[in-house]
């Protein structure tokens, strides 16, 4: 005769490690069951079910690492030039476990961007229908760059170097005394046009009594900075630099 559903199940859970745990289910239809989740380490877990007197043999799940020893990243839709304002994406090849189990959804990762030995950047990244995904953004400053992904439970992919060229070619830097104003501009990419609107200039500003840093975004191919008044009573260096280009000019104080 079926049993009343009003009845519990109980579950004890072990796992390599000698951790235990206990669970109870109301039965249901004659059914019942339950949800745990194994270590990320490899081992076995033991799950015991029983019910009033009643016990049922000890089932075995073996834990596997949910990753094989190596992964495999490229770059997809690379553009090869120093341009903060422009993304690649990372990506890489299907992650497998040694069963040949495709890794779950959601799971995270780490990409590091090195410059020689320099970590110059670190982006998140997920796990996306078992393959690494990433929007990297373009550097700023012209070279070689290596990228490496790293999921959280420590394997490392391999290592991808990317070159970045100059992009902006030309930016005149001038100086407007009665407005206090330093421009740049007009600004000109790697193809002889007019740069987008929204690229990153930073000025610098160099004098005896200290030094000033900001950023502003490019309109229409110029970029201006207001510059603060104490700072023109001296002589003073200012700078203009941004898509691998860095351009000076220099006064002298009255």
């Amino acid at each position: 005769n079926p049993i009343s559903d009003s009845l519990d199940m109980q579950y004890a859970i072990e796992n390599y490690s000698g951790k235990s745990e206990r669970r109870s289910s109301r039965l249901g239809k004659l059914h019942s069951y339950t949800y745990t989740s194994g270590p990320p380490e490899q081992g076995k877990m033991i799950i015991v079910s029983s019910l009033n007197s009643a016990r049922s043999s000890a089932s075995e799940i073996e834990i596997i690492p949910e990753v094989p020893g190596q992964i495999t990243i490229r770059a997809e839709y690379y553009t090869p030039y120093a341009n903060p304002r422009q993304y690649f994406n990372l990506t890489s090849e299907k992650i497998l476990d040694k069963y040949g189990n495709q890794i779950p959804d959601g799971s995270s990762a780490r990409i590091l961007v090195y410059q020689g030995n320099k970590k110059t950047g670190e982006y998140s990244a997920m796990i996306l229908d078992g393959t690494i995904q990433a929007n990297v953004k373009n550097p700023d400053n012209p070279g070689l760059y290596s990228f490496k992904a790293i999921l959280a439970n420590g394997i490392s992919s391999n290592t991808i170097d990317l070159e970045f060229k100059q992009y902006i070619i030309s930016m005149p830097l001038d100086y407007n005394e009665s407005k206090n104003t330093l421009t740049a501009g007009p600004i000109y990419g790697n193809m002889d046009e007019i740069i987008a609107d929204g690229t990153p200039i930073t000025f610098r500003i160099i004098s005896e009594s200290g030094e000033l840093k900001r950023t502003i975004e490019s309109d229409q191919g110029y970029a201006q900075y207001i510059i603060p008044e104490g700072f023109m009573n001296q002589k003073i260096t200012f700078e203009a630099s941004g898509g691998g280009i860095k351009t000076t000019l220099k006064t002298t104080a009255d």
